[in-house]
């Protein structure tokens, strides 16, 4: 068996008994029993150390891997301060025990991270095809297959892989954090809610939103979380264009400014695409005021692609005022930003390829053949988009290209022939298609 690279475990915890019996004492709500905070601290071990996706692992790359005796001396370090060390473990600290297990028993999603990325992500669809089978009940493993799917482009596959996660998240909640939200649902939801809105299937997408938007109380503070719970609401309006709707978002309010960035990049599009610009304006400064306290904290990474936020807001404002030139020159600098940086975990869909959005700005400035070139250009990282295709067809048809734009077009319709909507973008397509 080959080597695979390993996470490096959080030494302090192995060290520090009293860190772990604040572990077990933090994640526990008041009147839960030992047995039960002891196994919702081994669940966030699961997460934090052995998959990578947890606050333990300070958002570093993260591979699955064979558990090794530093796990397993973690775990019994966990069950020695909890007191349960000695005695047998209960039914949700086996669970927990046992999800650790499987998550980590076998390599797909190694393999499924390793080729987490455009140009490498169709080599892992046969792991990603069967790595849900490999632990039907651990709801990580039901989610990892969409990484893929959705790197791809594969909606249908998407949305039944999240459906299932969330559904296994729902059952271990219910044992480990009564009356609150698995953590990763919102992660879960904001695939599904993307994956939707691709294929026009709003009414499916306007529940996930509402369920997202009804999440009060999660089993323990966590940064996917609370992005998945902006993005949301927020891709449901940007996908629909409805920018008075994406303009009114109130923020949730958290912890983590990345994720509160998302609702004010999103009430900043929706002001300058609906003509109000002084309050398109104080959103971009909302923004400045996020990435100064992401520099602070030394989060480098999240702090540009606030800047990458900034700079597309400030391109519409420049585009609604006329002042074409500087608007190009913003969005084409937030288009190469985020070409140039990595996704990260918490947002491995982005919330709007900023490619696209050039091609769109480019669209409206009358420059069919240049916006043309930045559609397909944003279909090497973001495949089968449906404002991407429409935007490529159109494009297309205005360059003089009818051919291509057919083919746009006609990969739209077979897209979104399950829409349960009437978009215009649908409707010109199917118009298009019937003059052929």
């Amino acid at each position: 068996m080959r080597n695979v690279p390993r996470l490096e475990l959080n030494r302090s915890l192995l060290r520090d008994q009293q860190g772990i019996a604040e572990m077990v004492d933090g994640l526990g709500a008041a009147g839960m029993d030992i047995c039960l905070r002891s196994a919702a601290a081994l669940a966030q071990m699961c997460r934090g150390i052995i998959t990578g996706e947890g606050p333990t692992a300070c958002g570093r790359v993260h591979f699955s891997r064979t558990i090794d005796r530093q796990d397993a001396a973690l775990c019994l370090r966990l069950l020695v301060v909890a007191g349960r060390y000695g005695d047998a473990v209960s039914r949700v600290e086996a669970d927990a025990l046992l999800d650790i297990h499987t998550i980590a028993s076998d390599r797909q999603d190694y393999l499924i991270h390793s080729y987490d990325y455009p140009p490498l992500a169709r080599r892992a669809l046969a792991a990603a095809n069967k790595y849900a089978a490999i632990a039907p009940a651990a709801q990580h493993a039901q989610h990892m297959p969409a990484h893929t799917y959705s790197m791809l482009g594969l909606w249908a596959q998407s949305v039944e892989s999240n459906t299932k996660s969330r559904e296994a998240a729902q059952e271990q909640a219910a044992r480990l954090w009564p009356g609150s939200t698995h953590p990763g649902v919102p992660h879960h939801l904001d695939f599904t809610e993307y994956a939707l809105l691709q294929m026009g299937q709003e009414q499916r997408a306007k529940q996930i939103r509402d369920d997202a938007n009804s999440i009060k109380k999660l089993g323990f503070e966590y940064l996917p979380s609370y992005t998945g719970l902006a993005a949301v609401p927020a891709r449901f309006a940007l996908e629909r264009q409805m920018w008075k709707e994406a303009a009114a978002f109130e923020p949730r309010g958290s912890q983590f400014p990345q994720a509160e960035a998302i609702t004010y990049f999103a009430r900043a599009m929706g002001s300058a695409r609906s003509g109000d610009l002084a309050a398109a304006n104080q959103e971009v400064g909302k923004l400045k005021e996020l990435r100064a306290a992401l520099e602070k904290a030394s989060q480098s990474y999240w702090a540009e692609q606030v800047e990458i936020q900034m700079l597309a807001a400030s391109a519409w404002i420049a585009q609604a005022k006329g002042q074409k030139d500087e608007a190009v020159k913003f969005m084409r600098a937030a288009a190469d930003l985020e070409d140039n940086s990595e996704k990260h975990i918490a947002m491995e869909n982005r919330l709007y390829p900023m490619r696209e959005l050039l091609g769109d700005l480019l669209l409206e400035e009358q420059q069919p053949v240049q916006a043309l070139s930045e559609y397909e250009i944003s279909f090497q990282s973001t495949p089968n988009r449906l404002r991407g295709l429409y935007g490529a067809a159109k494009a297309a048809r205005e360059a003089g290209q009818p051919e291509k734009a057919a083919t746009y077009f006609r990969k739209l319709a077979e897209l979104t022939k399950d829409s349960d909507s009437n978009r215009a973008e649908i409707r010109e397509a199917k118009a298009f298609l019937m003059h052929l």
